[in-house]
């Protein structure tokens, strides 16, 4: 069986009925330590020009029209997206994360390897992100974020037509491998409020949002992708 961190002697519940190769778990991480994460964010002032896609030494923060963002490792690229390998910014993975990085890693969570690139996504209500797939030659095999503040609906998306909204809540660790990470698209439906089942019966309780905030990892590739998703594959396709 998988190895999950325990939280005052309990195994916090990985979330059953999701795509393929996705796993999430529930309380993953305590409020304290939540609190941690949301209070040592610095977003800086400044702007990123979009239409360069280039990011300054300087300010690795950029407002955009969804949402915060900020980027520690590596830049993002929103015109190609991709990453930049040969610029690594000044802003390195910061020492706040260093708890959390171990904990994915005695879970297993990361396949042996260290994350070197962090997005700091923050929504307030309203907002969203399009549904999209990480770019395969960007990033390693998984993808792993850690949601803070507010609980939203990811909702996942199959070529074949399967849709599966998951329910994200506050300090749930949601990560993505295989078929999740590769083939399926997630995005968040700018909205103020989600409509959650609240059991097998069959109710539903409308729930507003408030600011979220998500920390998500990644590893930087540096070898082609080989993955069995080639339709979705810029490696395999002719891409870098």
């Amino acid at each position: 069986a998988d190895s999950h961190c325990v939280l005052n002697g309990v195994a916090p519940a990985v979330r059953p009925g999701l795509p393929p190769g996705l796993v999430l778990v529930d309380e993953y991480i305590d409020k304290d330590y939540e609190q941690c994460l949301l209070s040592a964010i610095e977003w800086g002032s400044g702007q990123t020009d979009q239409d360069s896609g280039g990011q300054t030494d300087l300010d690795t923060s950029q407002n955009m029209k969804h949402r915060r963002v900020k980027h520690y490792g590596f830049a993002f690229r929103y015109d190609n997206n991709n990453i930049d390998k040969d610029c690594p910014l000044a802003d390195r993975l910061p020492g706040h994360c260093q708890h959390i990085l171990r904990l994915i890693q005695a879970d297993g969570f990361c396949d042996g390897e260290t994350a070197d690139q962090l997005t700091v996504n923050q929504y307030e209500p309203g907002q969203g992100i399009p549904a999209h797939i990480d770019t395969h030659s960007a990033f390693t095999d998984w993808i792993i974020s850690l949601s803070l503040g507010s609980q939203t609906v990811m909702e996942f998306r199959s070529g074949a037509g399967d849709h599966v909204p998951v329910v994200v809540r506050p300090r749930s660790l949601l990560v993505m491998k295989g078929e999740s990470r590769f083939s399926w698209s997630h995005g968040i439906t700018p909205r103020k409020t989600d409509t959650i089942r609240t059991g097998s019966g069959g109710d539903y309780r409308v729930v507003e949002r408030t600011t979220r905030t998500s920390y998500t990892f990644r590893k930087i590739r540096h070898r082609p992708c080989q993955c069995d998703f080639s339709v979705h594959c810029d490696s395999q396709s002719g891409g870098t």
